[in-house]
């Protein structure tokens, strides 16, 4: 349906693309730098409905964006497609960021149709194996549907001094 993000693989020569929304649509495919061929590397399941990742060489780390089912943070092998949870979040991932030699990402409250909690969350990794939530803000009272998701933004990039930034939005 959309491109949700890019993130260029140089050991690959090649781009890894980020695509949502339903049904059969999410996948995580493999476009060469020249946009002369595309392969999919997983697809047709929320699990690889995903924005940004974390290139850790042989494996890619990424944490799901789906308002229709629980999210988690998963491993893909590049060699083999093989996906493996890492950890439950509580909400959709859009942001991530390295800070010094650790990986964070943060989750958003989206309205959601069963009983998931309206808060926004930080989680922090210092491998990208496991994984701890260290902050939670609740969503604010304003209609998220008339406003904003509760979410905390992370810069894109990389930290090297190891700080963490965010801001809050309708939290």
């Amino acid at each position: 349906r959309h491109v949700h993000g890019l993130l260029h693989d140089p050991s690959l020569g090649r781009f890894w693309v980020f695509v949502g929304d339903h049904d059969s649509e999410p996948g995580i495919g493999l476009l060469d730098e020249d946009f002369g061929g595309f392969e999919w590397v997983r697809k047709g399941e929320q699990r690889f409905r995903a924005v940004s990742a974390f290139d850790l060489g042989d494996r890619l780390v990424y944490a799901t964006d789906t308002e229709k089912e629980a999210n988690s943070i998963y491993s893909l092998d590049k060699a083999t497609g093989e996906i493996r949870k890492l950890a439950d979040t509580d909400g959709s991932c859009i942001y991530a960021c390295r800070t010094g030699s650790g990986f964070a990402v943060s989750t958003s409250a989206e309205p959601r149709d069963d009983a998931t909690p309206q808060v926004a969350s930080i989680w922090l990794s210092d491998d990208a194996e496991r994984w701890e939530r260290v902050v939670t803000y609740a969503k604010d009272r304003w209609s998220a549907s008339l406003f904003q998701f509760g979410s905390i933004v992370l810069p894109r990039g990389h930290c090297a001094d190891g700080t963490l930034m965010w801001s809050g939005q309708a939290v």
